[in-house]
C-alpha cells in the first residue's frame, strides 16, 4: 500500500537502523531523529513511528530513536510481517473503493451532462443535476463510512495477531512502556520550551534594562548640558555688568 509516498526519500544509509526482507516485501528501519523537520511534525501528532511506500512492495519505517530502543520487541520481523498484510488488505480494500466510486463519477458526469442536452438548459435539468450529485455524495460518505469501518476491523486484527505472537503480558507491558515514553518525552519537551522562553524573558528584561540606563544617561548629559549652558549664561551676563561699570 501506498503511504506517506512525500517522505520515502528522505532516507539515507547512514541512518539506516535495519533491514528485513518479508514475503517479498522490503523493510528498512531508519532513525527519525536524524531528520528534524520529519521529527518535529509527526512527534507534534503523537507519531513516533511512520511507515512509508511508494509501490507498496518497498517499505522504510522512520522510528524515533529513543522510542526505537524502548520498544525494539514492537519493530522484530514477525511483527513487521503482521503489519505488511495488514497493510496489503487495507491496499485490497481501498482499491475496490476506487473500483466502484470512479465509475460512479463518471456515470454522474454523463447523466449530468446527458440531462442538460437532452432538456436544453431546463429547470428539469438543473433539479435532474442537482439529485444526481447528491446522490453521489450521499453513496460515497455512507460507502466510505462502510470502508473506514472494515479498516477499523483489520487494524484490530493485526493487534489482535500481535497480542497472541507475543504474549498478553508482554504485550501490555510493552504498551505500558509506550505510554511512559511518550508521557516522559512530551513532559521533557515542555521543559524545554520552558527554558527557551525564560531565556527569552531574561533577554527582554535584559534589554529593557540596558535600555533604561541608556536614558537616564541620556538625561544626565542633557542635564549637564543645560548647567553648562546656564553657567555660560550667567558669566556672559556678570562680564556684561562689568563693561557697563
Amino acid at each position: 500500500m501506498k503511504l506517506n509516498q512525500r517522505i520515502y526519500d528522505y532516507a539515507d544509509d547512514e541512518n539506516l537502523l535495519d533491514s528485513q526482507e518479508l514475503d517479498g516485501h522490503n523493510v528498512q528501519i531508519y532513525n527519525l531523529n536524524a531528520y528534524e523537520d520529519m521529527l518535529t511534525e509527526f512527534t507534534a501528532k503523537g507519531k513516533f513511528a511512520v511507515w512509508s511506500s511508494v509501490d507498496g512492495t518497498n517499505y522504510r519505517l522512520f522510528v524515533e530513536e529513543g522510542y526505537y530502543n524502548k520498544l525494539k520487541p514492537l519493530y522484530e520481523s514477525k511483527i513487521n510481517a503482521i503489519w505488511l498484510n495488514f497493510w496489503d488488505s487495507c491496499e485490497k480494500v481501498t482499491t475496490k473503493f476506487r473500483n466502484i466510486v470512479m465509475p460512479l463519477a463518471l456515470v454522474v458526469i454523463l447523466i449530468v451532462f446527458g440531462s442538460t442536452f437532452l432538456l436544453n438548459n431546463s429547470k428539469a435539468s438543473l433539479i435532474v443535476t442537482i439529485a444526481t450529485a447528491a446522490l453521489y455524495f450521499l453513496g460515497v460518505m455512507l460507502y466510505k463510512r462502510v470502508v473506514n469501518k472494515k479498516l477499523g476491523l483489520l487494524n484490530a486484527e493485526a493487534v489482535a495477531e500481535i497480542k497472541k505472537h507475543m504474549g498478553e503480558k508482554r504485550f501490555e507491558r510493552l504498551l505500558d512502556d509506550q505510554r511512559s515514553y511518550m508521557d516522559e518525552y512530551f513532559k521533557y519537551d515542555e521543559e524545554d520550551n520552558t527554558e527557551v522562553v525564560e531565556e527569552v524573558n531574561e533577554e527582554v528584561a535584559s534589554e529593557e534594562k540596558t535600555e533604561v540606563v541608556e536614558v537616564e544617561n541620556d538625561n544626565a548629559v542633557d542635564s549637564n548640558e543645560e548647567e553648562a549652558v546656564d553657567n555660560s549664561t550667567e558669566e556672559v551676563s556678570q562680564d556684561e555688568t562689568k563693561d557697563e561699570q
